[in-house]
């Protein structure tokens, strides 16, 4: 049976909805019913470009006079807070962008609606779904990988607007990660300096209730267009790499070369290798964004939960206030 079209409302027309959400949606059993947005010029260009029927600039008016199915909201942690909570009463299934709400009774609140309404709210941390940590999740599962004993993580970024927004936008992307692969975790160290009021870093070490410890590092003092991003899961006898989003090694212990010995390749040995084709032609960007948002239009037209939800994401969101208090106090 064909999935149903989900008639859908979006919130907040800027770089990131019209650049990466809106043409991953072009591609999905979906229809853009009504676009909001305060700026009449983002409104009048996304009309004329994606074809929208109807426009508003108030949200709760578009929520009021068009039945959707679900509404899609990049605009700030406090306006996806109050998207997310008129949605779900409203009786529509929500996708909020990173961070979805300022506080972390915000956050149980959006999750307890969940439970009332049975309407969910999905945040878009677009690296659960990317395609080489997808990869590594399967690897760090196999037996042969032996759990993960370490793990280590860089993030790094251009200079940036603010610390705080650093911390809420930025860095809660991979305190989200490590949970992914992880589990709950707890903060225990968190260091951090600034160069100026843009340039500024941050040290986070963890421990998970399995014994997993980690490391994080974090800091605008980069540039954006060389290669910022690289996670490590360590396991027994053998690491799987993530580097820049687009490559991913998984090192096993391959053949010793003893003496003269021809030494061979093996399947069961050595190491693995992936990375993005370049040379194929494709609109999939293996950032994540396309898989995000095929599970929650699934979700939506079958009125079921998608595989991460508020419930879930309350925990990243105490996390990151936990380690924010915990630079507070030092």
């Amino acid at each position: 049976m064909a999935q149903k079209t989900v008639k859908i409302g979006l919130v907040g027309l800027g770089g990131h909805m019209v650049g990466n959400l809106i043409l991953r949606l072009l591609v999905l059993p979906v229809e853009i019913v009504a676009v909001c947005d305060l700026n009449p010029e983002r409104i009048s260009l996304v009309e004329k470009k994606f074809f929208i029927p109807r426009s508003y600039t108030d949200y709760r008016i578009m929520l009021q006079e068009q039945q959707l199915d679900a509404v899609i909201c990049s605009v700030d942690a406090q306006t996806h807070y109050e998207v997310a909570k008129l949605a779900m009463l409203s009786g529509t299934y929500v996708f909020i962008e990173k961070t979805p709400c300022s506080t972390v009774a915000q956050a149980e609140e959006l999750a307890e609606l969940q439970k009332q309404t049975q309407c969910y709210a999905m945040v878009g941390f677009n690296r659960r779904f990317a395609t080489t940590y997808l990869m590594a999740k399967d690897i760090v599962k196999l037996p042969e990988f032996g759990g993960v004993h370490m793990y280590q993580a860089k993030y790094h970024a251009s200079p940036y607007g603010s610390q705080a927004s650093f911390i809420f936008n930025h860095i809660v992307n991979h305190l989200d990660l490590a949970r992914f692969f992880l589990g709950d975790m707890r903060i225990t160290h968190a260091e951090h300096f600034e160069l100026d009021n843009r340039r500024f870093g941050y040290n986070i070490t963890f421990v998970t209730e399995l014994g997993t410890i980690g490391n994080i590092q974090s800091a605008s003092v980069q540039d954006m267009t060389i290669p910022v991003e690289r996670v490590e899961l360590i396991g027994s006898e053998r690491n799987v790499i993530v580097d820049n989003l687009k490559n991913i090694e998984y090192n096993r212990p391959g053949q010793m070369n003893g003496g003269y010995e021809h030494a061979s390749l093996r399947g069961e040995g050595n190491t693995l290798i992936w990375n993005v084709n370049h040379g194929l032609h494709t609109s999939f960007t293996y950032l994540g964004y396309d898989l995000e948002l095929k599970e929650f239009i699934r979700a939506a037209a079958e009125r079921n939960e998608p595989v991460v939800h508020m419930e879930d994401t309350m925990k990243t969101i105490r996390l990151i206030h936990q380690f924010n208090d915990l630079l507070q106090s030092s």
